[in-house]
């Protein structure tokens, strides 16, 4: 307040003069300026240059080089007469005026540093400052017996008190929250060992999570405290209401497995009852019709033979469609055996195992070098029998059929592919052709079970692939698929 009303100012100028008027006095008691202003006029500038501005304080300085100049020619014209006589000359002014010159800069100097590290420290405390506020955690320092010392602006609105208010209180004796009054054993026991602190606890239907770190003096032993705490009650219940969750997933993981379970066990009952229960009505079926045929086909009209050989293949396709069912669901419990596969030699066995469909035909094979895939070499087999059996089957109709197996990257992953120059498919049905008994031609056209791209889904599937296909009516069709 005085600053600001100009008196602290007013009271260093006249303090400043009086001890240059005092030097001046001395003058008449001493041995000339050069003994004198030494003492007192080095005085004089080494106050100024703590008590005064910058620009007061060069004003002080001339007005002192100022002074002894005009003393010194005093002296030397007698204007002055010393008790002891003045041994003073003009050399004087020169070495006097390089010393104060030298001190006032050193002086300046050395103020402003202290200052600019005054000012950064006050910078750096500010920012400190800033941030503690900032958190929505309570943190305060308190001493070695619990005193409140500094604090943010969290723990006062926390609290309901001032900073003023909490100063020199212990923090146990804060009735609210029950934190404090639980703090005591901790701030007892991080004295003791000083050693930093994280503890969580409950205290009534409250969570804390409380941090002690412990500031030491020279000697090793704390003589303050930095401590935050934050109420984590929520997340408490957030974590219990997690466990919760978490166990009654765990008991509905339970049950979903016992019930995928009991849905395998009527799988393989199923199975079991395609294998047996309708495989022994249909061998008898086939074998009495075999029997018809070999023993009274003399007998029988020429009417008769045609419907006796319908019932035959209608019996082999029955057949047929029952082993592929088997296969099908077979395929969810048979485990992978992972391993590279050489495709090269893959897919040269499948088609040589075409051999019989293809020996009187003209296709041309186009088939790519690749390197080896990490899969399950006989469901691979599988997948590729099915692809380029159905490549063969619906380039029948063409006069040179054009048969491709090959690979290509395609967005940082490997894809696989046959194409074929066959009679295709439209577009709009693609989602049809990967399910089970869904096809896109009848059996005058080509025959099939509708099993096979179903298969090679759902091998591709447990591979952690996917399988695609695209095509066109008569310009024929690619399948995709990839194996991770």
């Amino acid at each position: 307040w005085l600053n600001r009303q100009g008196w602290f100012t007013a009271a260093t100028l006249f303090l400043l003069l009086w001890l240059l008027a005092d030097a001046t006095y001395s003058l008449y008691i001493g041995n000339g300026i050069h003994d004198t202003a030494l003492l007192f006029f080095s005085a004089i500038v080494t106050l100024g240059g703590l008590l005064l501005r910058r620009r007061a304080y060069l004003i002080l300085v001339l007005l002192s080089i100022g002074a002894i100049f005009f003393i010194i020619f005093a002296e030397v014209n007698d204007w002055i007469v010393t008790p002891f006589r003045s041994q003073t000359d003009y050399g004087d002014i020169v070495m006097i005026t390089a010393f104060l010159g030298a001190q006032a800069l050193s002086v300046a100097l050395l103020i402003n540093s202290y200052f600019q590290s005054l000012q950064s420290e006050r910078r750096n405390a500010q920012i400190l400052r800033a941030l503690l506020n900032a958190s929505t955690d309570p943190m305060f320092l308190v001493d070695a017996e619990g005193h409140f010392i500094d604090m943010n602006d969290a723990l006062l609105s926390l609290v309901g008190h001032s900073k003023n208010e909490l100063l020199g209180i212990r923090l146990y004796n804060i009735p609210s929250p029950n934190w404090f009054e639980a703090s005591k054993a901790l701030l007892n026991e991080i004295v003791q060992n000083g050693r930093p602190i994280q503890k969580e606890e409950c205290l009534g239907d409250s969570w804390f999570n409380s941090h002690f770190v412990p500031i030491l003096d020279e000697n090793g032993k704390t003589y303050r405290i930095a401590i935050y705490f934050r109420d984590i009650t929520t997340y408490k219940k957030a974590e219990e209401e997690i466990r919760n969750l978490n166990s009654e997933l765990e008991q509905r993981v339970v049950e979903r497995t016992a019930q995928l379970e009991a849905a395998n066990h009527e799988l393989e009952a199923f199975s079991y009852s395609i294998s047996h229960d309708l495989r022994t009505p249909l061998r008898s079926i086939n074998g009495y019709a075999k029997i018809l045929d070999e023993e009274f086909s003399r007998e029988l009209p020429a009417e008769a033979h045609d419907y006796l050989a319908k019932v035959l293949h209608s019996g082999e396709e029955m057949s047929l469609l029952i082993d592929n069912l088997l296969d099908f669901s077979r395929l969810g419990r048979r485990p992978l055996n992972r391993q590279p596969v050489e495709l090269g030699l893959l897919i040269q066995t499948v088609i040589d195992s075409l051999a019989p469909e293809t020996a009187h035909r003209q296709i041309e094979w186009k088939l790519a070098e690749m390197a080896p895939a990490n899969a399950d070499p006989i469901l691979l087999q599988q997948v590729y029998a099915n692809l380029i059996g159905n490549a063969v089957k619906y380039t029948g109709k063409c006069a040179v059929a054009q048969i491709e197996v090959g690979s290509l990257d395609q967005q940082a992953e490997r894809v696989y592919f046959v194409r074929d120059n066959g009679v295709g498919f439209d577009m709009k049905y693609a989602d049809k052709l990967f399910g089970v008994f869904q096809r896109l031609h009848n059996d005058h056209e080509f025959e099939g079970t509708g099993i096979g791209l179903a298969t090679a889904q759902r091998i591709i599937e447990r591979h952690g692939g996917r399988i695609w296909a695209e095509g066109e009516v008569g310009q024929g069709a690619t399948f995709y698929f990839t194996l991770p």
